[in-house]
């Protein structure tokens, strides 16, 4: 996958993630009516730190699953990211630990601990 920042005629900026810039602005629900106010657009190396999604890692081979939950991203962004920190989140009686590994170009990534 690929990134790319839209820069529209009024100044705001948006991202877009997919395989090439058309498959990208089809994900996000851009059509060519909304293209003509389209100032440029630029492919990108990742996203800002602030849009930045948390993402669990399965393996190698598969996408990261996305974490939904806002009480878990709340957590796990409380305790910093340095690789190898582990948060513990408690949730009706359930703990779930999850390992922070890195960064990636879309994310900031964690492998869940049994």
């Amino acid at each position: 996958m690929k990134i790319y920042k839209l820069v529209w005629r009024f100044g705001k900026e948006e991202y877009v993630i997919g395989t090439d810039i058309a498959n990208a602005c089809n994900e996000a629900g851009i059509g060519n009516g909304a293209l003509i106010a389209l100032d440029y657009w630029e492919e990108v190396n990742e996203l800002p730190d602030q849009l930045k999604r948390f993402e669990i890692v399965i393996d190698d081979k598969s996408d990261p699953d996305i974490i939904h939950n806002p009480n878990f991203i709340e957590q796990l962004k409380s305790t910093g990211f340095q690789k190898g920190a582990v948060t513990e989140i408690n949730l009706a009686n359930r703990k779930f630990c999850f390992e922070y590994v890195g960064n990636s170009p879309t994310g900031y990534q964690y492998r869940k601990v049994v």
